[in-house]
């Protein structure tokens, strides 16, 4: 086992050996270019960059207006709404008010039916009675 071990390390070894005189490393040249720059081309486009940024303003101060205005509409439909919920909860209360009052004036009508089914009931009883009493 030993003996093999060791053969395996030795054959590792001569084989990076080998393998690495093959991937040796070759430095590239590089040559650097000093770059000019005129400061007026600087200046020029800092310029630019100065015109950009004041027609940027101007669209800026216009889009903020148009926000405003859109802010100013959607409060006014916000008002309208609230004004119509008013609306819709006064018509509801009024037709909860109409239905409590059906809805006790039905189950004082249902009270009333029945004691009347009720004494019918107890005529035709008695009737029944003096029917039999009579035979």
């Amino acid at each position: 086992m030993k003996k093999l071990l060791l053969t395996g390390l030795l054959s590792i070894m001569t084989t990076s050996f080998v393998m690495a005189d093959e991937y040796t490393f070759e430095p590239v040249e590089i040559s650097t270019t000093p770059t000019t720059t005129s400061s007026s081309t600087v200046v020029s486009e800092q310029e630019n960059d100065i015109q950009t940024i004041k027609g940027l303003s101007a669209i800026s101060e216009q889009n903020s207006e148009r926000f405003q205005n859109a802010l100013l509409e959607l409060d006014s439909v916000q008002v309208d709404l609230r004004d119509k919920l008013l609306d819709y909860k006064n018509q509801y209360a009024e037709l909860d008010a109409q239905y409590n009052k059906y809805k006790t004036e039905r189950a004082a009508m249902k009270k009333i039916v029945k004691q009347t089914e009720k004494r019918i009931n107890n005529i035709d009883k008695r009737k029944k009675q003096i029917r039999k009493d009579m035979i």
